[in-house]
């Protein structure tokens, strides 16, 4: 009878000396990329963005590969203008659905056909219903390799449309200035700049990027080579100069997948966007979104699994909040805490004091970890940047610390 727990190569091994020492070169090979690959995840630094939908993340993201990836982000830049001119399409679609005016809508009819195409042209993975029958969103499978769309015909109509774009704009701006609306501080609004945006040799800049709207399906991973980032720190090592950065979905329906990215990150920065103060959940209109962006703080500051992981708090679009705060929209009258001025700066120090004893009051005993707050616009590349500067020398002086090299 043959013995079943017999190894079924013994044999073959013993008889085959040249085998034996190619099986022994592999194990060996094998060993070695371990030990490479184990030495390189111990160098990254992995950073996570939080926050939820239309918090910042993504444009967070645009800033550091435009800081620190320039080669890359000058390659990608004019494919944006496919997104961009799907982002006019929506906007204008959205002021439509309000407007009375039969003949507008029938001169700009074209621009559906428009945006069906850019959408087919782009990928669309999914779509997502909106309320107060607004265009669905489209989701992209990914930012990370944006299709080359031939976007000349899209750009040639928008041209011919130009004229009826701005008289819907400024009829739309007169009649929602005097209800209170407004689409202009949403991401991916370009219809206050349209007459530059619509020109036949449009390309996108830096600021026109950040301002674009693409929303993406799962999460999105970036890889970035820093150079010469221990050289402000005084010391002279590779640890820390190759960092990934994870950008994962912020509605509440894709937060279940923040967990498992909490185990061995070593930052995380948090979008919170102080400007919507008096708005409520696109998937849930009776929750503040302020509040809600409050209930993730401290969710992240009370996990346990992210008691040595440095925070990074983004108070972000204090230029919109700034905005809305000078038409007279009082900031007290939906946080009823508040008792202060209604006066941008008295507002973000109020909130920056609110999410430092959130910290403290919900952090796990015994926990020792940095947290640093800034006020940010990330849509400004060059306050931005100055910003980024001191959290990567923050995130990877901590990075350093905990592998004991300061």
């Amino acid at each position: 009878m043959a013995v079943l727990d017999q190894d079924p190569f013994a044999e073959l091994t013993h008889h085959d000396p040249d085998a034996q020492r190619v099986s022994d070169a592999i194990d060996d090979a094998l060993k070695v990329e371990k030990k490479k690959r184990d030495k390189a995840e111990k160098n990254q630094v992995k950073v996570l963005l939080l926050g939820q939908g239309e918090s910042g993340k993504s444009t967070t993201l645009k800033n550091f590969r435009l800081a620190y990836d320039p080669e890359g982000w000058q390659e990608e830049r004019a494919s944006w203008r496919a997104v961009i001119q799907l982002n006019v399409c929506r906007s204008v679609h959205i002021l439509l659905a309000d407007s009375t005016d039969e003949l507008l809508n029938l001169r700009l009819a074209p621009l559906k056909r428009v945006e069906a195409d850019l959408m087919r042209r782009l990928g669309a993975a999914s779509y997502e219903d909106t309320p107060d029958g607004q265009p669905p969103e489209v989701y992209l499978r990914a930012m990370t390799s944006i299709p080359q769309a031939n976007d000349a015909e899209a750009q040639a109509v928008l041209f011919a449309c130009l004229s009826d774009i701005q008289t819907l704009y400024a009829s739309a701006k007169s009649q929602r200035s005097q209800d209170g609306r407004g689409i202009e501080e949403s991401s991916g609004f370009f219809l206050n700049d349209v007459e530059r945006i619509c020109a036949p040799d449009y390309t996108p800049s830096d600021e026109d990027v950040m301002r674009a709207r693409l929303r993406t399906t799962g999460v999105q991973e970036w890889r970035i080579r820093f150079h010469n980032t221990t050289s402000t720190l005084g010391l002279n090592a590779a640890y820390g100069q190759d960092w990934v950065i994870y950008d994962v979905g912020g509605c509440r329906t894709a937060r279940h997948a923040w967990l498992p990215f909490f185990e061995n990150i070593n930052a995380i920065i948090f979008l919170a966007p102080l400007s919507p103060f008096d708005q409520t959940l696109a998937e849930d209109p009776s929750v503040n979104r302020l509040d809600d962006t409050i209930r993730i703080w401290k969710f992240i500051t009370a996990s346990k699994l992210l008691s040595r992981t440095t925070l990074v708090v983004f108070l972000n679009k204090c230029d919109l909040l700034r905005r809305k705060l000078r038409k007279g929209v009082r900031f007290a009258d939906y946080v009823t805490t508040y008792d202060g001025e209604n006066e941008a700066g008295v507002v973000v120090k109020w909130m920056r004091d609110k999410f430092k004893d959130v910290a403290k009051s919900n952090a796990p005993a015994g926990t020792n970890r940095p947290v640093y707050l800034y006020a940010t616009s990330v849509t400004d590349t060059r306050a931005t940047s100055v910003t980024l500067k001191t959290v990567h020398d923050g995130i990877l002086r901590a990075h350093l610390k905990s592998a004991e090299f300061v």
